[in-house]
């Protein structure tokens, strides 16, 4: 497999198999305003910057409660877990043989037949 990115919409979703190994690592990228501001994970497609789902700056009210506090983590938390189960969701309605990959934090790895 070379690498592949499909868009869905607003959603792309980046395949890369990993040099000398038989993994295959799908990512999800959302576009945000064009810049590097919006996600703290990018990559440019084609000359315009996507930030990949769940790496996004926290909305604002998310952001506007005490800082360390036991409310912004649990908070936080339940936000960043609902945009990995969307990049999830985008990564397997794309390539759907990615579906029983290992998950983590809105990534799915698979290896492949050699």
């Amino acid at each position: 497999m070379t690498n592949a990115t499909p868009t869905a919409g607003q959603v792309k979703v980046h395949a890369v198999r990993i040099i000398g190994t038989r993994l295959v690592v799908y990512s999800a990228y959302e576009y945000g305003d064009g810049t590097t501001r919006t996600h703290s994970t990018v990559q440019n497609f084609n000359g315009r910057y996507w930030g990949r789902i769940g790496c996004a700056s926290l909305p604002a009210e998310l952001d506007a409660l005490p800082a360390r506090s036991d409310e912004r983590w649990a908070a936080v938390r339940t936000w960043q877990a609902s945009e990995y189960e969307r990049a999830y969701a985008a990564i397997v309605a794309t390539f759907p043989a990615a579906a029983d990959g290992r998950r983590s934090m809105g990534d799915i790895t698979v290896e492949v037949p050699a």
